[in-house]
């Protein structure tokens, strides 16, 4: 995996909203893009989640795309480091 600040804004959005799904979602701490071209994000809390590049390149561009199966779906990927 390697760092990345591409689309750091929209990633961030994205974590803060998802939190309403999950409230074990932390706060963004930083987010890596690995092999599948995914964002793997790091939470404060030992914790991590994965959002789509896609996802937060087209909310950047357009944030009405967003709808509530993305937000679930992120919030669901959460996962302990």
């Amino acid at each position: 995996m390697t760092k990345t600040e591409e689309y750091k804004s929209s990633v961030i959005s994205l974590v803060n909203l998802s939190r309403s799904y999950n409230e074990k979602i932390g706060i963004y701490q930083e987010h890596f893009i690995n092999e599948n071209f995914t964002f793997s994000v790091r939470l404060d809390n030992n914790t991590a989640i994965k959002i789509s590049r896609t996802l937060a390149q087209d909310y950047e561009k357009l944030p009405s795309i967003l709808t509530e199966e993305d937000l679930i779906e992120i919030a669901g990927s959460l996962w302990e480091i």
